[in-house]
């Protein structure tokens, strides 16, 4: 395995960061904050519909963290099956695929649909029926997005204690993190996607510094 590829599958994910902090602007911008999700959904659409630019540009970015996520642990976790935690490397690699797959498809109703939906009651007054369900697809696939990216990481913190790649400490941060996101969502039974980046940023650095 060579070492530049490691230090690429770092970098990719570690690209997350500047993303996350372009995401800051948005949400500070539109009032996207804690008071804002606890309106009930009138409210919020109204909010939106005020500051659309914002609510489109916060969830747009989630395309290219995405991407950036699943590319950089789909290297990483090729590479630690070669150290010799195949089994591990791989089932952590299909939970993260498919729990990032559902929060792709929650984001794209979340910038796009809310916000149709947040104009519609602009101009008429009323909220459109078909937005319970859309909110709802939202919130499932967010939980699970949650849910399965740290589940991942856990499989991925066992894989990385049995083949000492990219070093032990990775491995324990993998499993401590991912099961305090888990007891999060397992106690306040709601999640925020940003859960399931951290334990690769972490890892990111890991594989840098390898």
């Amino acid at each position: 395995m060579d070492s530049t590829d490691t230090v690429i599958a770092g970098v990719t994910l570690l690209l997350i960061v500047p993303l996350l902090l372009m995401e800051i602007p948005a949400y500070r911008k539109g009032g996207y904050n804690a008071e804002f999700w606890k309106k009930p959904l009138d409210e919020r659409l109204d909010h939106i519909a005020a500051h659309p630019d914002s609510w489109t540009r916060m969830g747009a970015i989630w395309l290219p963290i995405l991407v950036l996520s699943v590319a950089g642990t789909m290297a990483f976790s090729f590479q630690l099956a070669a150290k010799g935690a195949e089994t591990w490397a791989f089932l952590a690699m299909g939970a993260y695929i498919a729990g990032s797959a559902a929060w792709l498809i929650g984001s794209l109703i979340q910038t796009t649909a809310v916000r149709v939906a947040a104009q519609v009651r602009a101009q008429t007054g009323t909220t459109p029926d078909w937005l319970d369900a859309g909110w709802t697809i939202v919130w499932w696939s967010e939980i699970t997005y949650v849910i399965a990216a740290n589940v991942a990481f856990i499989a991925w913190g066992v894989g990385m204690l049995d083949s000492g790649f990219p070093a032990d400490w990775m491995g324990w941060a993998a499993i401590a993190l991912g099961v305090i996101a888990l007891l999060l969502v397992g106690l306040a039974r709601e999640a925020f996607p940003h859960l399931g980046v951290i334990v690769p940023i972490v890892l990111g650095i890991a594989l840098v510094a390898y």
